[in-house]
């Protein structure tokens, strides 16, 4: 288990785009890019305790912050 925060970020691509995806920053102050988020944890600077397993692959260009794909296998408030 780690202790970690929930960052929401926008993209900047104009007043009418309203891109954007959440990262995981974990209390070592790594980024991660999570592969699925359950909607009840989609929320700006939420404190966590996660479990996860890094992929070593990173998300498409354009698609998402390039931080390293992660997946969640136990997540909670």
């Amino acid at each position: 288990d780690s202790n970690a925060t929930i960052i929401q970020v926008r993209f900047a691509c104009g007043p009418a785009c309203d891109a954007m995806c959440y990262i995981i920053k974990t209390s070592l102050n790594e980024l991660y890019t999570p592969i699925s988020l359950r909607e009840e944890f989609r929320s700006a600077n939420l404190s966590v305790k996660i479990q996860f397993k890094r992929t070593g692959k990173f998300p498409q260009p354009f698609t998402a912050p390039n931080h390293e794909l992660i997946e969640i296998e136990k997540i909670e408030k």
